[in-house]
């Protein structure tokens, strides 16, 4: 039974400070039968955090131990690759003491045919203690099925088209009204216009479904226009920028128009040095108060990888994020204000390739959310210290 469910026991960032960011590449299938390759694996890692129920009124230190035995199959053929993938999380906590495990496995196809066809299906299953939105800090046994297909085809020289559908579930043991289905598919058009860059064009429509509350049902629609492709030879961009329009079966629920964008830079300073700048606004589901049934995501991050002495490298993430929220809500007796949350993250990572088989790292990272309701607010700083062994 999960204890504490107003707390995180383990925040999302953690794994992703330990292996999130740094996932063991597969480049070589030492275990064969045929053509199958098989790649066991196993990481294990150890995080000192010191506000482990993220709260600054409940502030507590814990040590967390994961270990992470995992089992990767692939069928490579020469134009087409078949990839399957089970692992455990193991984790165990000082405080409270519990043993709490994941699971995840994961099915990926891509067939890539002569003539410019392209189709990609995958699968992804989680059953997680991990709560699946920023909002949330509280401890929550969920699981998510992911499900995609995706078709691209060369028209000409200068035209591709590609489709996809994407259709996620989830799924929570205590909170049932947060239980749903989010579906959504569209097409994208790229218009080549120099040899290394595209104007696309791109249309999606859905709609979320909920299990139990379905006053909060309700279709979208995007529409965006951007830029893709190399704008100088050590530097790519992805820009996209256009509108989310979203329309629910309640009708006391407001339908809204935003304005959405995303922006990518990956530039390769030097042979050893990259950096990496994202930007976005987007709508996000929210299941704060009913009434706010979203809030306006808006993050800017900043990513530098750094390579050195042939087996070590260094890693610098940091993100600095604003949700606004579009329902005015009490915060003291007859006072109402929008809420509105500054989420600073910052993670160090050193790496050490031992081996191509055996990889170590160890982390810093820090995450504060400040807010204008002062009880959502607070300050964490994790240590980390993690090993992979991958054959």
């Amino acid at each position: 039974m999960l204890k504490r469910k107003r707390g995180s026991i383990l925040p999302i960032t953690v794994v992703l400070l330990l292996f999130g960011s740094y996932t063991p590449a597969f480049s070589q299938g030492n275990l064969k039968i045929g053509p199958l390759e098989l790649h066991p694996f196993i990481k294990a890692s150890e995080v000192f955090t010191d506000n482990i129920y993220q709260s600054e009124e409940d502030k507590e230190s814990s040590f967390i131990t994961t270990f992470t035995p995992g089992l990767e199959f692939r069928i490579p053929t020469r134009w087409h690759l078949l990839r399957l993938e089970y692992h455990n999380d193991l984790i165990f906590t000082s405080k409270p003491k519990q043993t709490l495990p994941n699971h995840a496995a994961s099915a990926n196809l891509d067939l890539n045919f002569p003539g410019g066809l392209l189709l990609k299906a995958g699968n992804q299953y989680y059953q997680s203690i991990y709560p699946a939105l920023s909002e949330e800090t509280g401890l929550v046994e969920r699981s998510q099925n992911d499900l995609s297909f995706e078709l691209g085809y060369e028209v000409t020289d200068h035209w591709v088209v590609k489709g996809g559908y994407y259709n996620t579930i989830h799924n929570y043991q205590e909170s049932e009204i947060m239980d749903r289905m989010e579906h959504k598919g569209g097409s994208t058009f790229l218009l080549r216009i120099l040899s290394r860059t595209s104007l696309l064009a791109e249309f999606q429509g859905g709609g979320i479904a909920y299990k139990k509350s379905t006053g909060r049902n309700s279709t979208f629609q995007n529409g965006l226009i951007g830029i893709q492709g190399e704008i100088t030879p050590k530097t790519n961009i992805l820009l996209k920028l256009g509108f989310h329009h979203r329309n629910y079966d309640d009708t006391e629920l407001s339908d809204f128009s935003k304005f959405i964008t995303s922006f990518s830079l990956l530039n390769k300073l030097s042979f050893y040095t990259t950096l990496s700048v994202t930007a976005s606004r987007d709508v996000s589901e929210s299941f704060w108060k009913f009434n706010n049934t979203y809030h306006t995501s808006n993050k800017a991050g900043l990513s530098i990888n750094r390579k050195f002495l042939r087996k070590f490298s260094a890693l610098l993430n940091s993100s600095y994020g604003l949700n606004i929220y579009h329902e005015e809500e009490e915060v003291t007796v007859g006072k109402t204000k929008l809420r509105k949350d500054m989420i600073l993250e910052m993670e160090f990572s050193l790496l050490y390739d031992i081996q191509q088989w055996l990889k170590l790292s160890a982390g810093y990272g820090y995450r504060n959310r400040s807010s204008n309701f002062p009880l959502l607010g607070y300050s964490e700083n994790r240590v980390s210290f993690t090993f992979a062994v991958v054959f």
